[in-house]
């Protein structure tokens, strides 16, 4: 799924927001703040990337026609690398390839299947009273 969705996006600009965003906006708020770092990408259909201040939630917004999509990506364990926020970069220009970066998983597959193992064969009665 993951390789569809950044495939279908590889042919637009894409602008990431460094530093870390509060998620308890929805997508209006997201928008917005998409419009003034730049309204001209914006409008022309341009990827905007924001991480959480968790740092475990990445959501991609754009514009399509008559309205805007939002993506979240929502990690279970690990968290994102995310680029700070520096005074004088609030969003920068980025390929396609670092928003692939920027939004695969921070764990290896196998770690996290042997988690997954560990976590599913135990049981307790504390567990389940």
């Amino acid at each position: 799924m993951k390789n569809n969705l950044i495939n279908s996006l590889s042919d637009r600009r894409i602008f990431i927001k460094c530093g870390t965003q509060d998620f308890r906006c929805g997508v209006d708020a997201l928008a917005q703040n998409a419009i003034i770092m730049n309204t001209e990408g914006f409008l022309e259909g341009a990827v905007f990337a924001f991480c959480s201040r968790s740092r475990k939630q990445i959501r991609i917004v754009f514009l399509e026609g008559c309205g805007y999509y939002m993506i979240t990506r929502k990690l279970i364990n690990g968290k994102f690398s995310w680029p700070e926020k520096k005074e004088e970069l609030e969003c920068c220009p980025a390929m396609i390839e670092t928003l692939a970066s920027l939004i695969s998983d921070p764990i290896s597959i196998e770690s996290r299947k042997a988690k997954t193992i560990v976590k599913t064969f135990n049981f307790s009665k504390e567990n389940y009273l």
